[in-house]
């Protein structure tokens, strides 16, 4: 159970925890789809986003691991899905990695329950984001969504030089907000980045588990929605 009166410094995982990620980067897809007419390619369009939700994952989890480094993820992750259907054009992923991330950080879907617990916890607690994502998009999704406002740090693998759940980007942040540890409490939804990074740095964390996922961390709290935690904290 979280004891809400130890806590100064709610820190907030941005993808797949507020930013919908999954529903916005959909839209993109779709996006990209139209603009670069890969319908005339007798591409289906929903199959095009599946495999690329497949691909994007699947790299997200080796970077998360140390496996890979971040550029691959950028580009192979739209190499191997134009290669699902029989295309091996290096420059066109390239294209397409460009393309989507220009248009996706302009798409503001939250989760449901993301925007009322910010307003509400924001007058108690400093908050701050700490993310994996890449930082020339993270900045600007908060700011279209206008939840920049509200976020006094921003703290990014690439910007600290770490990923989740590394603990060094977990000291980069207490260093960056001048919280520790014990007055601290991490949000998210990945149970390896989120809650082992969190439990490698020594913090009370809350698992927001909207995929169901099956995991031995050990967690101070696990939710199936964010309204939960306006009644908590």
């Amino acid at each position: 159970m979280l004891n809400k009166e130890k806590y100064e410094h709610l820190f907030f995982d941005l993808d797949h925890t507020l930013w919908d990620f999954e529903a916005n980067s959909a839209q993109t897809m779709f996006q990209i789809y139209d603009n670069f007419h890969f319908t005339d390619k007798n591409i289906d369009k929903e199959l095009f986003k599946k495999h690329y939700s497949y691909h994007n994952r699947t790299l997200w989890e080796q970077l998360e691991k140390g496996l890979i480094s971040r550029a691959e993820v950028r580009v192979n992750r739209f190499l191997f899905t134009l290669q699902e259907f029989d295309i091996h054009d290096f420059e066109l992923a390239k294209q397409l990695s460009d393309e989507y991330l220009k248009i996706l950080p302009t798409q503001t879907l939250l989760f449901d329950g993301a925007r009322e617990l910010i307003q509400h916890v924001h007058q108690k607690y400093q908050l701050h984001i700490i993310t994996n994502g890449f930082v020339e998009v993270q900045y600007k999704k908060l700011a279209n969504c206008g939840l920049d406002k509200y976020f006094k740090e921003i703290i990014t693998s690439e910007e600290s030089g770490a990923n989740k759940p590394e603990k060094k980007i977990f000291d980069a942040a207490f260093q960056r907000s001048g919280a520790n540890a014990n007055n601290s409490l991490m949000i998210g939804d990945n149970p390896f980045a989120d809650m082992q990074g969190a439990l490698n740095a020594g913090m009370d964390r809350v698992l927001f588990n909207t995929m169901q996922y099956k995991h031995d961390v050990p967690v101070t709290l696990e939710i199936k929605s964010l309204g939960e935690l306006i009644k908590l904290l």
